[in-house]
Parts: C-alpha cells; structure tokens; sequence
C-alpha cells in the first residue's frame, strides 16, 4: 500500500535511461532529431562527447549542439572535447587547444572533459593537455591497452573513466 497507487495492467514500470557516453554525430542527426528517437523508448539523459563535429566545425559546431540540444526533451549533458584533433597528424577542420579548452569550459556549461585520446600527451606532461585536465574534476578516459606505470599516470593526472577496455584482465586493472 502507498499514499498513491497506480494499476499498471502488467505493463513495467523502470525508470528514465541514461546513455552514460555517447557520440550523437554519430548517428548522423543532430540532437534535438537523436531525442525525437530516442525518447519514446525511455531515453532521458545523454552524456555527450560531440567530439567529432568539433573536429570539423570546431566551436562553430558545438554552439549548433548547445541550440539543437535545448529544443529536445532529453537531459544533454555535454563533454567538452578534449583532442581536437584526435591525433596531432589530423587536419579535419578545427583545433582546440589548451587555452581554447580553458574558454569553453568557463562559457558554456559542459559537464567535464570527453574522453582524453592522447594519452602520451598526459604522461608525458604535455602544457596544453595539463591546461585542459586541469579545467575540471570530471575526465573521461580513452585509452585501450594502456596498463601497468603507464595507466597509474594516466589515473593520476586526473582520468576516472575509460570505456576502451578489450580485455577483462585489462577491465580490472583499470
């Protein structure tokens, strides 16, 4: 019994999902047309990391994702890019560097810092990626096969997350 009850007729009742990472870009729609999807099936919140169109429409591209997102029922909270390019022989269309990073994070309200590629750049103490880990607490992680003293630097320059996993020996040393 319950101050309110509700007879659902068999039907379940869960609540709302999350989408704890994910490229919208990706499903080549823009977000306010990924929610109209993704809603009815009991989609309520995306974490973003709109990486790839910051690839090659830089900030231009992620001002269009803050718009597109406000127009959606869904919670979008954005990651803010952080290896744009992804690597340093790309030349997709824009950069972000550290001091670019920095800006975004203080104007728009992202939620951390996306998955960080460039794992060489943290251990080996790169000016423009430490700008960039240091703008928040919250890092994701990108870094298959990276173990042992490698890993423990990666960890220790702030990364919490890592959704590159191959191996279940590799999942639990991260």
């Amino acid at each position: 019994q319950g101050k309110r009850e509700f007879d659902a007729e068999g039907r379940y009742l869960l609540p709302g999902l999350i989408d704890s990472h994910m490229h919208v870009e990706s499903s080549l729609l823009p977000p306010h047309e990924y929610a109209r999807i993704a809603a009815p099936w009991g989609m309520t919140t995306l974490i973003a990391d709109p990486h790839e169109i910051a690839n090659v429409c830089g900030e231009a591209g992620l001002a269009f994702f803050f718009r597109s997102a406000e127009q959606t029922p869904l919670d979008i909270l954005f990651m803010c890019p952080s290896c744009v390019p992804a690597t340093p022989y790309d030349h997709s269309g824009a950069v972000l560097d550290g001091e670019a990073v920095a800006g975004l994070m203080a104007r728009r309200p992202f939620y951390g810092l996306g998955e960080v590629m460039d794992a060489n750049a943290v251990l080996s103490c790169d000016a423009g990626m430490l700008k960039k880990l240091n703008c928040t607490a919250r890092i994701d992680g990108h870094a298959p096969l990276l173990g042992g003293k490698r890993l423990c630097g990666y960890i220790a320059a702030g990364v919490r997350t890592d959704h590159e996993c191959e191996t279940a020996e590799e999942l639990l040393e991260k």
